[in-house]
């Protein structure tokens, strides 16, 4: 028999009264069934009814195993759930970005590994040689991988990214040793002893400036926060894949240069050495002009200064992952069903959008299981793969067709997925927030309200909400000071009072199977329920109930904002997003409107979000390019005994920074933090040329100084030309941003572009003449 038909049996229960009566419950209280009111509901595009939930893996957990076996048990449930018409469907796969964007990359480091070897088969003319070389690449990428195992490293879109950024060294490592060898085969040696006297000559020095390329990555263990621990993970492997490349360079490549290699050299001159002698000659004719490199150095110097002030800068790179948010706020005190029903509204302009796969829908809860109004919610949506608009356009048309026809949202967001839930990381509200500090909350959710009116007013700037959450009413009731020493009754008193009036006591439960059900006593009447200053308060000290309104005032509020603290102190926050890609014109746009909103005086605002992020982030990164050029300037001195050289070399690093800026600025790339990653990178190649070319020239028996100079810098004219311009247009691939994914280290990649190709105009052209003019001058001045 059901346990509601039992219930009426609970009313026989006698009750005991004074003088030994008994009554039954029935003639003093009614049995209602009550259910617990819902206060969140969920709903999916394919379907009438639905529940959403998130399923999350541990923290050691691997992504694709517990994604496999989802599936697999996501199929095996629907079978037995087909005869009740229930389906489970997955709606969004994280995993499913993830592993495009390392397939991409993967297929960026592909490419750019061959594009590489064809620019040294053109520099060579050796085929079999520039085959081997895109051989020995996967050799040493697959040894960086164990490492990468090893070291308890994930393998995800940071370790690869730094495999891809790392083509540049190990390309450089190799081409080194091939070269030096081929030129002690155009000394006219035999095969055997030209590896032999060409490993010998360039190991020893290439070991060194490999040691000072690798120091460059230090400083970035110690950066700190949730930026940290990804550049942490991108500096070890890139640090990993250098000193691989570098064992290859020693053990590997001379064995393969004796396989394939012709035991005896044949003269024959190609484009390349007809464009080193042309460049030995014009470098000579430059000598007699050094004094001109000063102030080229200063030029170029400024030039970098000036472009570091111009570029726009922001904290990371916009890429497009395929899914994004659309949060929303409808007025306070909507209720459920029809916070329901105008978001059912907003799906339909959704599912009109031919790029929209599904989506997934939370009212009263949150993508981030936090539990909220019944008037706040959130979509999930995911859209389809092969598509020809960007998310950014599709952003854009939601935006427009929700706000147009929707003019009473109180807020409206669309953040990315993975943006969304780096915010939630880094304890961040969006890319620019603006944080009012106050003591009087009323007061700053007023002024909060005034600035959001004048920041919505601003082009440049978008989605500008108050994040203030307001409730739909409230029933304030405050002790009147003489209840206590006339009524005998104190706060809590009070409170257990009302508590029990309105939500009841449970003085017993049924156990009906697996099921529990609570018996909750409610001593009120509705029309006591309904006017809270009637309510019956019993007072001990005079034996008897009087109405709530004797005892403490009522007042009723409607749309009570909620008090939000940041270190114990009342704030209004106003998140910002900006259109484009130039955080700091609109935090300059952000910091005028503040100023012109007049705040009063009590009340301080400070502009956080990403923007505060990006500030500590590019701070860390400034100290770890100065903390490089330091260790730089330190072992080149240690290594050459020699101020003129140590100038020189970190000259020519610090005026390559000219040259990233320069590529930055013409593609109208912000400057970010990948593209700060790029700088040293490019630092870490430009130092290793440059301790080579002065190797040559300590080495070399000529006396005269013009004629060692000449020398060293022609011997290295053809493996720097080879090196820069491979490096180059081996991260062409990302740089183009072919594939999903690649968006992430576009910008380090255009940054990396343009400064190898402007070191190859400094290592070969201002330096070599501004060290003649610093040697010139010490030995005038001798």
């Amino acid at each position: 028999m059901d346990y509601f038909e039992q219930l009426p049996k609970l009313l026989d229960v006698k009750i005991p009264l004074s003088g030994g009566r008994y009554i039954n419950l029935s003639e003093v209280a009614v049995i209602i069934n009550s259910k617990y009111p819902s206060r969140a509901i969920s709903g999916f595009s394919h379907a009438k009814n639905a529940v959403v939930f998130n399923i999350l893996r541990q923290p050691d957990a691997d992504t694709t195993t517990v994604i496999q076996n989802v599936d697999s048990q996501i199929e095996s449930i629907n079978k037995s759930l087909e005869k009740e018409g229930i389906r489970i469907y997955k709606s969004y796969d994280s995993s499913v970005f993830i592993k495009e964007s390392i397939k991409s990359v993967r297929d960026a480091i592909v490419l750019g590994s061959i594009i590489a070897v064809l620019i040294l088969f053109i520099f060579l003319r050796k085929l079999k040689l520039s085959f081997a070389t895109l051989l020995t690449l996967p050799v040493v990428f697959f040894i960086t991988i164990i490492g990468i195992k090893i070291l308890g490293l994930d393998f995800n879109l940071f370790s690869l990214g730094g495999m891809a950024a790392a083509i540049g060294g190990l390309v450089d490592h190799l081409i080194i040793v091939i070269e030096n060898i081929d030129r002690h085969l155009k000394m006219g040696k035999d095969k055997l002893n030209a590896i032999i006297d060409g490993s010998k000559e360039i190991l020893p020095i290439m070991t060194a400036a490999t040691l000072i390329s690798t120091l460059v990555f230090l400083p970035l263990l110690f950066v700190p926060g949730v930026v940290g621990v990804f550049l942490k993970q991108l500096g070890l492997v890139l640090v990993l894949t250098y000193i691989v490349s570098q064992i290859a360079a020693i053990f590997l490549v001379p064995i393969v240069a004796y396989m394939l290699l012709p035991s005896r050299f044949k003269s024959q001159e190609d484009f390349i050495s007809r464009l080193e002698k042309r460049y030995e000659t014009f470098l000579e004719r430059l000598f007699k002009y050094d004094f001109a490199s000063l102030p080229l150095v200063l030029i170029i110097a400024l030039s970098g200064f000036l472009l570091f002030r111009t570029i726009p800068t922001t904290f990371l790179p916009k890429w497009d992952e395929g899914s994004f948010v659309v949060d929303f706020t409808l007025p306070a005190g909507t209720p459920l069903e029809e916070s329901y029903k105008t978001a059912m509204e907003m799906g339909k302009i959704l599912n009109s959008i031919p790029e929209v796969k599904n989506w997934t829908l939370r009212i009263g809860t949150s993508l981030g299981h936090v539990v909220k109004q019944p008037n706040i919610g959130d979509f999930l949506v995911v859209l389809n793969e092969n598509r020809t608009r960007s998310i950014f356009d599709i952003e854009d048309e939601v935006r427009k067709k929700i706000e147009a026809k929707f003019d009473n949202l109180e807020e409206f967001d669309l953040p990315q997925v993975v943006e969304d839930r780096l915010a939630d990381i880094l304890g961040e509200e969006a890319p620019i927030s603006v944080i009012l500090y106050g003591y009087d909350p009323d007061k700053l959710v007023k002024y909060g309200f005034k600035l959001r009116d004048l920041l919505r007013e601003k082009p440049i700037l978008t989605e500008v909400n108050l994040k203030t959450t307001f409730t739909s009413g409230e029933i304030r009731i405050r002790l009147k000071p003489e209840t206590q020493s006339i009524y005998g009754l104190n706060l809590n008193d009070l409170y257990q009072q009302l508590y029990n009036a309105y939500w009841g006591n449970v003085v017993g439960n049924i156990v009906y199977g697996e099921k529990i059900i609570n018996l909750r006593l409610i001593s009120i009447d509705r029309q006591q329920f309904l006017n809270p200053e009637n309510v019956k308060i019993y007072s001990p000290m005079v034996g008897r109930f009087i109405p709530l309104s004797q005892v403490a005032e009522v007042s009723y509020m409607t749309n009570v904002p909620e008090i939000t603290h940041y270190n114990l102190s009342p704030v209004a926050v106003i998140t910002v997003r900006f259109k484009g890609n130039d955080m700091s014109k609109a935090v300059k746009v952000v910091s005028q409107t503040i100023q012109e909103a007049n705040l009063p005086s009590d009340i301080t605002p400070v502009i956080s979000g990403f923007y505060e992020q990006q500030q500590k982030s590019f701070k860390s990164l400034m100290f770890v390019i100065l903390a490089a050029l330091t260790l730089i300037g330190i072992f080149i001195m240690i290594l050459f005994v020699d101020i003129k050289i140590t100038i020189s070399v970190l000259l020519a690093v610090i005026l390559t920074l000219t040259g990233v800026l320069t590529a930055l600025f013409i593609t109208g790339k912000p400057l970010d933090i990948t593209g700060l990653i790029g700088m040293l990178i490019v630092l870490s190649i430009v130092i290793n040329n440059n301790v080579l070319i002065f190797d040559f020239y300590k080495n070399v028996a000529e006396e005269k100084l013009e004629k060692r100079i000449l020398y060293a810098t022609a011997s290295r004219f053809r493996p720097i030309t080879m090196t820069m311009l491979s490096n180059a247009f081996a991260m062409l691939p990302i740089a183009l941003a072919i594939g999903s994914g690649t968006q992430i280290l576009q910008d380090l990649a255009i940054s990396m572009i343009g400064g190898l190709i402007f070191a190859i105009f400094l290592n070969l052209l201002i330096i070599p003449m501004l060290f003649h003019f610093l040697s010139r001058i010490r030995i005038s001045k001798t």
